[in-house]
Formats: C-alpha cells, structure tokens, sequence
C-alpha cells in the first residue's frame, strides 16, 4: 500500500491496511510516522491497542527514564543512577520516551512536557520481571489541587494516586491518553472528580474509590474513547458522571456511591456489585 493512497482520517491519517497478514508501506519520505493499530467490534466501535514509530530508516531507540524515592536528580535518569522526582524525568523526556518509577511514595503534582509512557510498579533494579503493581506500590500523594494534568496523549500505568484530602481532582486527561491499572483516592477537596475524561482517551481497568464525586466524561469527549472495565465506588457524591455521547462507558462497575450515575447512564455491561468489602482500607491496595 502507498501512503497516502488510502482512506484519510482526519488529516493526514490514512488507512494503509486491513485486515492479516504483514502489510508494506511504501512512499514513505522523511519521517517520524505514526502507525496505530485498532481492534474493530461488532458495533463498529473502537479500541487503540499499539502505537508505534516508524520512518525510512532504522528508528533510534526512545530514551528511557527510571525514577526512584532513593535517588537524586542530579542523577542523569538511566537504571544505575535513577532520578528521584517523577517531574524531573517529565521535564527532561522528549516525545516518545518512558518513564519508568519504582515503589515508593512521590508527594508532587505532575504536569508532563510531551507524550510520554509512565509506569510504576518497578523495583529498585527496574527489572521488568519484577514488576509488580502491589509489591512496588507505587504512590503520587498530592501536594496541590491537581495529582496530574496530561494535555499530550500520555500512556499512565500502575499508580496509585492518592489525593491526600488536599486535591480537588486527581487525573485531568485529555487528548488520546492511554490510562490503566491505577488507583485514584481521596480526592476530596472542592467539587470536582478524582478523573476528568475528555478527548478521544482510553481508560481501562482502573479503581476510582473514596473522592467528593468519582468520574467525568466531559461533553467534548470523542465517539472514539473507551471508558471500560474500571470499578467506580464509595465515592460521596456522583459515580459516573456521563456528559458526552452514550456508549462510551462500558462494562464498568458502579457501586456504592453517593449516586451513581448522571448524564448518559448506565453503559452497556455495566454491573452494580460489591467486589470487595473491605475497599475502604487503602492497605487493600
């Protein structure tokens, strides 16, 4: 298939391929070029599943970032000498690079510079063995009224977020962010969420437990985000707030709040139960 040939999403997004089997590109000039993957439903919806950087030639290596509560940043950020603030690393990292955190507690409000892949979860070694999201919890407690603020279509994975009952919102994620397998609590202060959702984001698998009010998918939320599989509960106001199109939350669990829905509700496959009694203890985590 020749770039450019095929349909066009948006501008300059064209589909080169359908379908298996290997698929060869051809026309392409100087790059970066962006190649995205999706897994097409019955429904027509959509999921991004991969995203990856290619060009003419060979691509550099992105750059890897490892963070550790035992370190300093004068460190220069590789396995061997870590920096000690995620910021740090935020604030170095060019479009591409990830950032990888071991356990421990970071107290910081987190504000990334460019697209990036942050994951926690990491032992002092950064072995990816021994990754583990419960043994190397991994904790931002904040400092201020927002935990993290991402405007650049990050990847966020393995972190608990604790609003320390000092944030008002704990994740604020537009644009095409990728956000799973975190935990947000405590976001207790104003009237805001512990996750704000717009864009076209993906949001999987995460715990969102213990805030003034849980989720809210704002009304500029795209037809093409996923909001699926995360469990949304003991929050002391609204559950999930669904301001956008319906459909776009699905098979989540929510229980246990204030109220639980408002707005376009409930999702296709969603269920009310209570998968863990004892969810009010954050040692559960």
């Amino acid at each position: 298939r020749e770039f450019g040939q095929g349909s066009e999403l948006g501008s300059g997004n064209f589909v080169v391929g359908m379908g298996a089997g290997p698929i060869t590109v051809s026309g392409l000039g100087d790059g970066p070029y962006h190649f995205r993957l999706f897994e097409f439903n019955g429904s027509g919806g959509k999921e991004n599943y991969l995203l990856v950087t290619a060009t003419d030639n060979p691509v550099e290596p992105r750059r890897a970032w490892h963070v550790s509560t035992s370190a300093n940043d004068v460190n220069d950020g590789s396995s061997g000498a870590p920096l000690r603030n995620i910021q740090t690393a935020l604030s170095a990292a060019s479009d591409g690079d990830v950032v990888k955190v071991a356990g421990g507690i970071f107290e910081e409000g987190l504000i990334p510079q460019t697209r990036v892949a942050m994951f926690g979860g990491y032992p002092n070694t950064f072995s990816e063995a021994d990754r583990d999201l419960v043994a190397n919890r991994t904790t931002v407690k904040a400092v201020s009224a927002t935990i993290l603020n991402d405007d650049y279509g990050c990847t966020i994975d393995g972190f608990f977020f604790d609003g320390n009952n000092v944030a008002e919102t704990g994740l604020d994620i537009s644009s095409s962010s990728s956000v799973t397998h975190n935990i947000i609590v405590r976001c207790t202060q104003g009237v805001d969420y512990g996750m704000n959702v717009s864009g076209d984001a993906v949001i999987k698998n995460n715990v969102i437990h213990g805030n003034i009010r849980g989720v809210l998918l704002f009304g500029g939320t795209s037809a093409g985000a996923v909001f699926k599989n995360n469990i949304i509960t003991g929050n002391s106001n609204v559950g999930l707030n669904n301001s956008s199109a319906s459909g776009i939350h699905t098979y989540n669990c929510v229980q246990g709040n204030g109220f639980n829905y408002t707005g376009n509700s409930p999702g296709i496959g969603d269920i009310s139960l209570n998968l863990n009694a004892g969810i009010d203890h954050l040692s559960d985590f």
